[in-house]
């Protein structure tokens, strides 16, 4: 194929995040999330020769950082190319390290050894900072943008700063805004084309300045919540969510129920959301306090099976 610009665009920086998660976001894990049927491929309950075989052929470290060293001269692409070690994409095509047999639709063939790429956990973000940009372009400042992931900028209709529901991680909760864990209430900055910082000091004033997280989010704020409550299955009593750990093959295994991260793009905030699902409580705790730039609010089980919620100081969650 010949790769558009977002296409390299978006590989490159999916490159970005797999370097800072430390393989936590990994869009070319591909081949595991089949094996577990959360990709593209109808499957459950792999054993653990079939992970370790899917472990062999995925993630971004076999890769090239970008797509541009591994275009060819007439300015296409193929899969192999995109293999950085050299060995290894010779024999790439020739063999199928993945035999797996799927007893709901017969063959289960994979990807012989070649890239499988899924950009589930940054496209949708991606997706809504390429709307949102659009919208600049052309003189918006207002907005509330929506594309499975959000950001926004500014004052409602009403006026009023933006509000989005936070869906309480409940198993089987599939429709959003139906049972709500609380709002999150933007923090709105007055657009620059008001003529005078007095009225714009005002306009804020009027629509919840006491809320400023205290965070720089002139340009707007993206605000993404990742779970395991809408995408799982069960088998034997055990409940396998679709957030897959890409450096071990498994499912993430902690107490973390859902995410939801403030960022200055949606794209970060649905990339952050996702690490802080695999890492889990403690380390997003962590992770979150590290960053000038992100807010955050984390939702987890107890021992007993209640719910608890932590939330960084400057996240503006107002309950119902």
């Amino acid at each position: 194929i010949t790769p558009s610009g977002m296409l390299r665009e978006i590989y490159k920086r999916s490159y970005n995040y797999w370097v800072e998660t430390e393989g936590a976001v990994d869009i070319a894990a591909g081949p595991i999330f089949d094996i577990w049927g959360f990709g593209f491929k109808k499957a459950s309950l792999p054993d653990a020769k079939q992970i370790r075989k899917a472990l062999a052929i995925s993630g971004m470290g076999r890769l090239v950082p970008t797509k541009e060293e591994a275009l060819m001269p007439d300015g296409r692409i193929c899969a192999k190319n995109l293999i950085a070690d050299k060995d290894a994409k010779k024999m790439a095509g020739h063999f199928n390290p993945l035999d797996l047999q799927d007893n709901a639709s017969g063959s289960l063939q994979l990807a012989s050894g070649l890239p499988r790429l899924n950009f589930n956990s940054v496209a949708q973000g991606y997706s809504c900072d390429t709307f949102v940009r659009f919208l600049a372009s052309i003189g918006a400042w207002d907005m509330l943008v929506d594309i499975g992931e959000i950001w926004c900028r500014g004052f409602n209709p009403k006026g009023q700063a933006w509000k989005v529901g936070i869906d309480s991680p409940v198993d089987g909760n599939i429709s959003p805004g139906s049972d709500l864990s609380g709002i999150w209430q933007s923090d709105p900055i007055a657009s620059p084309n008001i003529k005078t910082s007095m009225e714009r000091a005002k306009a804020e004033q009027k629509n919840g300045s006491e809320l400023k997280s205290g965070k720089n989010y002139q340009n707007g704020q993206g605000i993404v919540t990742s779970g395991n409550y809408r995408k799982f299955y069960i088998r034997d009593g055990v409940k396998y969510s679709h957030t897959i750990n890409p450096k071990t093959g498994y499912p993430a295994n902690n107490t973390l129920l859902s995410a939801s991260i403030v960022a200055p793009t949606a794209e970060a905030a649905d990339a952050y959301a996702t690490y802080c699902m695999v890492i889990g409580l403690e380390a997003s705790q962590q992770f979150i306090a590290s960053r000038p730039d992100l807010e955050g609010c984390l939702i987890f089980s107890n021992p007993d099976g209640s719910m608890s919620e932590w939330r960084s100081d400057g996240f503006n969650l107002l309950k119902q």
